[in-house]
């Protein structure tokens, strides 16, 4: 055991060193509350598995720690944790993240620009069918072959035969790929009309009413009866059972059809969303990839 004269022995670090290894291993025993040599304290708090040190104005060179992880083989002793150190951070890091109010859709979209929950699956409108129809048949090399001989054709000191005979191919065959394109991106529009289309329970004030899900904005509560498709991203906020557990299926995403687990937050399990509006303020992050997160 080590005592720095610039901190009180409420904070205990025990240092153990073997011959011949060059790995220090630290065990941390108790970590309370440490000060400064000008008395300035810093708060020691666990959230969600992770200590963290809050930096005060007087005390800007307090330490964050975070991510608390066992220990990898390189530890000799059992039940020893890891604290990995990271140097002092500012607000600055966090504006990446998204700040939803609950239950308040018109104050989360002044501040950020969300995209609508409009679904387009379509690649073409019924301006940009024909230019971007074309621009795709002709990166196949055969449309290209074709094409060229057509135009040689129109030379007459290449022509074999009628100039316009040597156009029927390359027409016939554009006409019929577009026919089969425009005929897939019709269903792919009448699908998504179906998906926009639908509606789902939004809490307006102290009663739900229903609204269509193009229509849903971030931040408002929805209600969703069992056995129904979610229409966005959602959080979990309450359920029907006691402890705020929901089983959901992900086959439209990644295939897998087992029931998978979720629960509902714990600051909101208790409030009921029938009788007081809820409110509050999420902190997440921004959209990414990983759908498992």
């Amino acid at each position: 055991k080590f005592h720095s004269p610039d901190v009180k022995s409420a904070t205990k670090l025990s240092q153990f060193r073997s011959k011949g290894e060059t790995e220090t291993e630290i065990e941390e025993e108790n970590m309370y509350r440490s000060t400064s040599p000008q008395g300035n304290s810093s708060e020691i708090c666990n959230r969600g598995g992770a200590f963290e040190i809050s930096n005060t104005p007087e005390n800007p060179s307090a330490q964050r720690i975070q991510n608390v992880r066992q220990p990898t083989n390189s530890s000799k002793r059992d039940g020893s944790r890891v604290l990995e150190v990271e140097h002092p951070t500012t607000d600055d890091e966090n504006q990446n993240d998204r700040l939803i109010y609950i239950n308040d859709p018109k104050s989360t979209n002044d501040k950020y620009e969300f995209t609508r929950n409009e679904i387009r699956t379509r690649k073409y409108t019924i301006i940009t069918f024909f230019p971007k129809n074309l621009f795709v048949q002709f990166h196949r090399l055969a449309y290209i072959y074709f094409l060229v001989i057509a135009a040689l054709n129109q030379l007459p000191q290449l022509a074999v035969f009628g100039r316009t005979v040597s156009l029927f191919p390359l027409l016939f065959v554009l006409c019929v790929t577009s026919i089969k394109y425009g005929y897939e991106d019709w269903r792919q529009h009448r699908s998504d009309k179906k998906e926009n289309n639908r509606e789902v329970q939004v809490l307006q004030g102290v009663q739900f009413s229903s609204k269509k899900w193009k229509n849903v904005m971030v931040g408002e509560v929805l209600k969703i009866p069992a056995n129904e498709t979610i229409p966005c991203d959602i959080v979990l906020l309450e359920t029907s059972y006691p402890s705020g557990i929901a089983y959901v299926q992900t086959i439209n995403l990644d295939g897998e059809s087992n029931l998978k687990t979720r629960y509902a937050r714990p600051e909101t399990t208790a409030k009921r969303p029938g009788r007081e509006p809820p409110s509050g303020l999420i902190r997440c992050e921004q959209p990414n990839r990983n759908i498992y997160g």
